[in-house]
């Protein structure tokens, strides 16, 4: 049995000093169950990101949060355990100033889960960055 794995953009709104629009916050959903999943995402803000594991019970219908959200593979189910321990690999950025966040996460997450069996993604890391591409505005 597989769950369906998506990948969630969330708008975050405006900077506080110059108005322009802050990048999206991506994370990943996993459905385990209808309506239901886990979410797996980097919490945080520059300087000190965390990444604290699966957060179970995860409600996956849209919200006014969602921003777009694209199935991007499968995750057999024996290996849930897995999943997160592959995202637990990633280094994290610790330095306050530097252009490094969920989105770079994200993406090594992706990197590091095609190397686990039992995880398919279907997309290249290019790809999803252009799907999911903040729009000029």
């Amino acid at each position: 049995m597989s769950y369906d794995l998506y990948l969630a953009t969330y708008d975050r709104g405006k900077r506080w000093d110059d108005g322009s629009p802050k990048p999206y916050h991506w994370s990943f959903l996993i459905r385990t169950c209808s309506p239901g999943g886990e979410t797996h995402q980097l919490h945080g803000m520059p300087g000190a990101y965390y990444y604290q594991g699966a957060e179970k019970n995860t409600e996956m219908e849209e919200s006014s949060a969602v921003k777009a959200k694209m199935e991007i593979g499968t995750v057999d189910h024996n290996t849930l355990d897995k999943f997160q321990e592959a995202c637990n690999t990633i280094s994290i950025e610790k330095r306050e100033y530097i252009k490094w966040n969920c989105q770079n996460w994200a993406l090594e997450a992706l990197d590091e889960l095609r190397k686990v069996g039992g995880v398919d993604i279907w997309y290249e890391n290019d790809a999803i960055k252009n799907w999911f591409r903040e729009q000029e505005h």
